[in-house]
């Protein structure tokens, strides 16, 4: 199973744009684990994994991480990032 941890913030546009897409994305693939962070409420979490920006999102497989994009981006580009780290 792919995990993927999507940090985003209430006040961030760019994450409020991302996160219909995260749902779409959530039930199109349902191998695929979305885990949503808000990053107000999770500063641990974000020093943890080192994100400096939001939104940002980790691909962990095996508890690994294998992939990261920062920045939104378009659905086939999030898709592309799931289908070469599955």
């Amino acid at each position: 199973m792919l995990d993927i941890l999507s940090f985003t913030a209430e006040w961030c546009g760019p994450c409020r744009v991302m996160g219909p897409l995260m749902d779409d994305i959530s039930r199109e693939h349902p191998e695929v684990s979305i885990q949503k962070i808000d990053a107000d409420r999770n500063k641990q979490l974000l020093q943890q994994h080192n994100v400096r920006s939001i939104p940002t999102f980790i691909f962990i497989k095996d508890g690994k991480e294998v992939d990261r994009i920062i920045g939104a981006r378009a659905k086939t580009s999030i898709k592309q990032t799931i289908n070469s780290s599955l």
